[in-house]
């Protein structure tokens, strides 16, 4: 597993989009030639006993969340190399102001094990709270 990412200031009943680097055994930022497929899932971990699954495992398409050449945008402040991965999230994804974490699962066109890339995402009311 992927060192776990940090979110804050997703919104219970919206869209979101999560970013970062996604990098390879060698520390090398991932290109789309060497995903052989990616899939991702939503869990409520508000009780760590007892995880809910919000988004069973999807596969998504590698061309549509995975840039071979990384983007600079608003959404990354963290280095000058910019973002190679961006999912963008249903509103279904977060139906509740509860932590959750997000499972990046990727798997290699070499046969490589599968590696997860999570993030954890603390979720905000929609409303505001009293």
């Amino acid at each position: 597993m992927a060192s776990v990412v940090t979110v804050t200031g997703a919104i219970q009943d919206s869209s979101s989009t999560l970013v970062r680097q996604l990098l390879g055994q060698d520390a090398e930022l991932v290109t789309q030639a060497s995903v052989a497929s990616i899939d991702y899932e939503v869990i409520d971990i508000s009780d760590p006993g007892t995880p809910v699954g919000v988004i069973p495992l999807t596969g998504l398409t590698i061309g549509d969340v995975i840039f071979d050449v990384p983007i600079l945008d608003g959404r990354w402040t963290l280095d000058l190399v910019g973002y190679n991965f961006r999912l963008i999230l249903p509103t279904i994804a977060f139906p509740l102001p509860n932590p959750h974490r997000v499972n990046v699962i990727v798997s290699w066109s070499n046969g490589d094990p599968d590696v997860n890339y999570p993030f954890d995402v603390q979720v905000l009311p929609s409303y505001p709270v009293p």
